[in-house]
């Protein structure tokens, strides 16, 4: 399972006006209006952009630009942590979410962030205590990323009661978010419900009926409960869908052992 940073940078991939940008063999190149130049917000929004197409490099350029002129801006910081992230530089990602957190305590995405930070660190106690307080703002516009959160950091501790009361939330929140359901039916089984693990698996083939891992989990619990046709089914969809992964191998596994009666 994973550990969601999350964050509220638009999804689009667009390059602004005034802006040009092209890649030679000295990585990218941009050359910017001078108006941009002197212009923070501009530059925020660009880098917001290229944020969200997911050209981090590019979006440090001109984030950490903004930066200069708007070192207090909380928002800016924490998308330049979101942005080293995305690079693969993770000392230069907890500075930032460390500033912004000093300028605006309660900033609910740094905090579900430093949480995803400290738990893979091991560090759970630290991470739950900022799972909890991003979760406590009530202007969260992603409260189920902080609740699922908190969801794996129990499960991954073995507590699953307290693991399903949050996977449970984020559901919540967040009803067609496929991946909480998921963990929820993982969370179910380990509690021995293979009854309320199947609904749940059900209700993410609802929401996203391409899940591998919806239809394995599904077709598994169906084998084991002696429903071979609706386990056929669904163990077929993962042969269709990943055809070259683990877990098709798996499926085929089970496949294997059944035994269907053939028409004469």
């Amino acid at each position: 399972m994973v550990i969601l940073m999350g964050g509220c940078v638009t999804q689009g991939t667009r390059v602004p006006q005034g802006v040009t940008s092209e890649d030679g063999e000295g990585g990218p190149s941009v050359a910017v209006s001078k108006d941009i130049a002197k212009d923070p917000e501009k530059l925020k929004t660009i880098g917001e952009n290229y944020l969200a197409a997911g050209n981090y490099a590019m979006a440090l350029k001109y984030l950490r630009s903004a930066e200069e002129q708007l070192p207090n801006d909380p928002e800016l910081l924490y998308e330049i942590a979101i942005a080293y992230q995305g690079r693969g530089f993770h000392d230069k990602a907890m500075e930032y979410l460390q500033k912004t957190l000093t300028i605006q305590p309660d900033y609910p995405e740094a905090n579900n962030a430093l949480g995803a930070f400290l738990a893979t660190q091991g560090k759970f106690e630290e991470a739950q205590r900022a799972f909890q307080k991003a979760l406590s703002n009530p202007y969260y516009e992603t409260p189920h990323l902080a609740a699922y959160n908190l969801g794996s950091l129990f499960y991954r501790q073995g507590k699953y009661e307290e693991a399903k009361k949050y996977y449970r939330q984020a559901t919540e929140f967040a009803p067609n978010y496929a991946p909480s359901y998921i963990e929820l039916g993982r969370t179910l089984e380990a509690l021995g419900d293979q009854l309320g693990a199947m609904n749940a698996y059900q209700e993410a083939l609802q929401y996203d009926p391409q899940s591998v891992t919806a239809h394995f989990n599904y077709g598994k619990l169906c084998y084991q409960r002696g429903n071979f046709l609706k386990a056929r089914y669904h163990l077929e969809q993962v042969l269709t869908l990943a055809p070259e992964s683990a877990t098709a191998k798996a499926a085929s596994e089970y496949l294997k052992t059944m035994k269907f009666p053939t028409s004469r």
